[in-house]
């Protein structure tokens, strides 16, 4: 994912370059005609939404800008600090050959350079013809479905409303840097049902009052996610415990086969069991 982000973002501020007066000339040794330099902006500019796009199927909406935004600075420092000055260099360094005034060689020598710029050109056209689709098209395929889009998602009810919740990593719960077990689980509520929902909480065992209903679901609606702490008591008996308020101040519960939604996570407990 982080691969195909950084190609179509590189390609993109290649684009960008070779749409500019300077760094066309030095890079291909001519100036592209108007057009062809606005056809290469936009070109840029739409990789750079893909990109974008990429970035916020893969790690949703806050941290795919972020993906985005330093891809587009891992691109740019190579492409400005090492490329474009090597092309700017080597343009400056060669001397510009002997041209006749006039006669046979004067017309041959135009011919040549003219049958040299179409050449470069028609590269350049079929370069980005197949780079641009088959670059969308790999990183499309290789972005990894959102959490509550995989197979092992669980549907319910809670409620009116339903549902479907997953484990976001599938691995056991990790330690954070306070020493608590930590778990992340996302949901995803009907698209009907977000406008009545005024927020939704899990947690490792029934809550007694909403005050008591766990971690809050936090993010876009179709990207809610939670991490949840495991005590070291908690036991797998206890249940994932889902609560919902609704905007007309209901408050609906439901428990969720934990050893069917995150196995890892019943495994763990089921070990914590053991050793208490």
């Amino acid at each position: 994912m982080a691969i195909a982000l950084l190609v179509v973002t590189t390609f993109a501020f290649a684009a960008f370059a070779l749409g500019m007066e300077r760094h066309a000339k030095d890079v291909l040794g001519v100036v592209p005609a108007p057009r062809r330099r606005l056809g290469l902006r936009i070109a840029g500019w739409v990789l750079l939404a893909v990109a974008m796009a990429i970035g916020m199927l893969g790690w949703g909406a806050t941290v795919g800008v972020v993906e985005w935004t330093g891809a587009m600075t891992v691109a740019t420092v190579p492409l400005v600090m090492l490329v474009l000055p090597y092309y700017s260099r080597r343009h400056r360094r060669s001397p510009a050959p002997a041209m006749p005034a006039s006669g046979p060689e004067f017309g041959e020598l135009v011919a040549a350079r003219r049958s040299l710029t179409a050449r470069l050109w028609r590269g350049v056209r079929v370069l980005v013809l197949v780079a641009l689709p088959a670059g969308i098209a790999w990183a499309f395929v290789n972005v990894p479905p959102s959490p509550v889009q995989r197979d092992d998602a669980l549907a319910g009810r809670v409620g009116p409303w339903t549902f479907v919740i997953a484990d976001v990593t599938r691995k056991p719960p990790e330690p954070s840097a306070l020493g608590t077990a930590m778990k992340a689980f996302q949901v995803r509520f009907c698209t009907g049902c977000d406008t009545q929902i005024r927020s939704a909480y899990l947690k490792i065992r029934q809550p007694r009052s909403l005050r008591g209903a766990g971690m809050v679901f936090q993010g876009p609606s179709w990207n809610r996610r939670a991490d949840i702490q495991i005590a070291p008591t908690a036991r797998i008996e206890d249940g994932l415990w889902l609560t919902v308020e609704g905007m007309d101040g209901s408050v609906h519960a439901v428990e969720i086969d934990l050893a069917r939604v995150s196995p890892a996570t019943a495994r763990y407990l089921s070990a914590l069991t053991g050793r208490q």
